[in-house]
């Protein structure tokens, strides 16, 4: 179960609803595990993904985002949910059913390891300090202008600027 894997570790109170509560689960918005994920507010979850509109032909509900600025992502239209690795532009189907995704797929320890990158962040926290809400790990450069994984490489900023100024540069690289 999500809620046995992941707390809540940011001391503000957010008084607003997240996206999984309009869904009908007890996830609040907030810091989980020091910054590993985020669970985002409404408004940031229908905005967020704006400048992605080009990859998925509709807007996209942000769920979650990663310590890194990865988003697992909700495809209305269909009711497909994503992981989008950001750096790459590179979507992943993941299922349909968003209760299987919060309660089983997210607590596999091989998807906390090889998907939302725990080591990584738990390194970049210990490296800078844990994230605040809506904060993420950016690698700089990024991937797609020659940056390489380092835990030096990574910068704490803005997580909804970093993902509007990634998705901007992936449509130009992709649809040229």
């Amino acid at each position: 179960m999500f809620n046995t894997i992941y707390q809540r570790t940011d001391s503000s109170e957010l008084q607003v609803e997240s996206m999984l509560q309009k869904l009908g689960f007890n996830i609040p918005v907030g810091v989980y595990n020091n910054g590993l994920l985020m669970v985002l507010d409404i408004q940031n979850s229908k905005e967020i993904m704006a400048d992605w509109d080009w990859l998925f032909k509709e807007r996209c509900i942000a769920l979650i985002t990663t310590g890194i600025g990865n988003v697992f992502l909700l495809k209305e239209s269909t009711r497909e949910i994503f992981h989008m690795d950001v750096q790459r532009g590179k979507p992943e189907f993941i299922d349909l059913e968003v209760d299987w995704f919060l309660n089983e797929f997210l607590v596999k320890p091989q998807i906390i390891e090889s998907v939302i990158w725990r080591e990584r962040i738990e390194k970049l926290i210990s490296y800078n300090r844990p994230l605040k809400y809506h904060e993420a790990f950016i690698l700089e450069p990024w991937i797609i202008l020659g940056g390489q994984e380092k835990i030096e490489n990574y910068k704490i900023g803005a997580c909804d600027v970093y993902l509007s100024l990634v998705g901007q540069t992936n449509e130009q690289v992709n649809t040229r």
